[in-house]
C-alpha cells in the first residue's frame, strides 16, 4: 500500500510519533502503576480505564508508525499533468447559479484540513474532481453544480525539475 503525503506532514508526523511514544511511556510508568495501587485489579474502575486507554494509545501509535513505514509517495516528487484533476493539484471551482469561487488543493489523507481547503484524493468530493479539465462541470451531492475554472501543481518548481531530467 502506498501513503501519499508532503515532506512537510511526513516530518510533522515523525515528531508526532516521538511524542507519542513518549507520553505512553510516562502514561504506562504513572497511570497504570496509580491504578493498580488502588488495590484489587478485578474490580478496579481506574485500572480498567487505565489498560482502556493505554491500548488505545498503542493502537494510535502502531497505525501511525505503519504509515510511516508503509511504502511512502512524497506529493512532490510527482509528476503532475496540470490538464486534469489530480493528486497534488490545486483546483479552482466557480458555482454556476451564483458565481462563488472556491480553491481545494488535493493532497493525501495526512495533509487534509478542509478549514485551509485542503482535501485528501480519496474523499467523494475529491473522486468527483479527479481526471477533470478545465471547464469540465462536476455537481456535488448538495445539487450545486461547478465548473473547473483553473487546475495548477502544487508544486510546480519540483515537477519542472522532473520535466527537465526526463
Amino acid at each position: 500500500m502506498t501513503t501519499y503525503m508532503t515532506r512537510k506532514k511526513h516530518d510533522e508526523l515523525i515528531k508526532t510519533l516521538g511524542q507519542m511514544e513518549r507520553d505512553y511511556r510516562k502514561f504506562a510508568e504513572t497511570e497504570l502503576a496509580e491504578a493498580v495501587d488502588l488495590g484489587d485489579i478485578r474490580e478496579n474502575a481506574e485500572y480498567d480505564s487505565a489498560v482502556w486507554h493505554q491500548n488505545h494509545k498503542a493502537a494510535s501509535i502502531a497505525e501511525l508508525r505503519y504509515a510511516l513505514n508503509t511504502h511512502i509517495s512524497f506529493i512532490e516528487d510527482l509528476r503532475i499533468d496540470s490538464s486534469r484533476v489530480s493528486i497534488g493539484t490545486k483546483v479552482t471551482l466557480k458555482a454556476t447559479k451564483t458565481d462563488k469561487i472556491e480553491e481545494y488543493s488535493i493532497l493525501g489523507p495526512y495533509d487534509a484540513d478542509l478549514s485551509k481547503g485542503i482535501v485528501s484524493f480519496n474523499t467523494p468530493f475529491a473522486k468527483l474532481l479527479m481526471l477533470k479539465k478545465v471547464g469540465d462541470l462536476v455537481t456535488v451531492d448538495s445539487g450545486i453544480i461547478y465548473e473547473i475554472i483553473t487546475i495548477a501543481p502544487l508544486f510546480p518548481k519540483t515537477n519542472e525539475k522532473a520535466a527537465d531530467s526526463t
